[in-house]
């Protein structure tokens, strides 16, 4: 599939927040996809905490295996979904290959696909994968996972940071300081 094609694609259409699979998805895309499942989850949580102002409880990076292999997706608690964006790269248990950025509402679709839910905590994963100081490399260029989240924003056409925040402070004190007080 090209990348154009890919782009027209949405992902777990029944999910609220399937424009952000989506663009993780194609953003990912340009990469060896299949060894950045903790990147792909940290990605989508850490969008869903900072932009869509979800608690830190509110998303959950669940650990399993999938045919012997460590793999990592998420559990959106709010919207109560299961989210995998890096399924494609697994085969289910009749030998069929999983179906790109796999998305339900019960657990119970990706067990019978071949995943074994192992249970560690969230807390543990997000750590570990916070101490890479690069995630990928494109070609070889180390591409960090801040730098992976901008390139995600930018898609998506949200914009934060300090800068913007203290810009803004300053606009507002520059306006209430210019007006005129009768």
């Amino acid at each position: 599939m090209s990348r154009h094609e890919m782009e027209k694609v949405k992902y777990c259409r029944d999910y609220e927040h399937s424009n952000i699979v989506t663009t993780i998805y194609v953003v990912l895309s340009n990469y060896q996809i299949e060894a950045m499942c903790e990147c792909a989850s940290w990605l989508l949580r850490e969008i869903l905490l900072t932009y869509k102002k979800y608690k830190e409880t509110d998303v959950d990076l669940l650990c399993s295996t999938v045919n012997g292999k460590y793999h990592v997706f998420v559990f959106d608690k709010v919207q109560h979904y299961y989210i995998d964006i890096t399924s494609e790269q697994f085969e289910d248990t009749m030998g069929n290959q999983i179906q790109p950025c796999m998305g339900t509402k019960n657990i119970d679709d990706f067990v019978q696909l071949g995943y074994s839910i192992t249970g560690e905590n969230t807390n543990e994963v997000c750590a570990s994968f916070c101490k890479e100081s690069c995630v990928v490399y494109d070609n070889d260029n180390p591409i960090t996972r801040m730098q992976l989240l901008d390139q995600i924003k930018y898609r998506l056409g949200m914009k934060g940071g300090k800068t913007r925040q203290r810009r803004r402070r300053k606009l507002h004190n520059h306006r209430k300081s210019n007006q005129c007080f009768t």
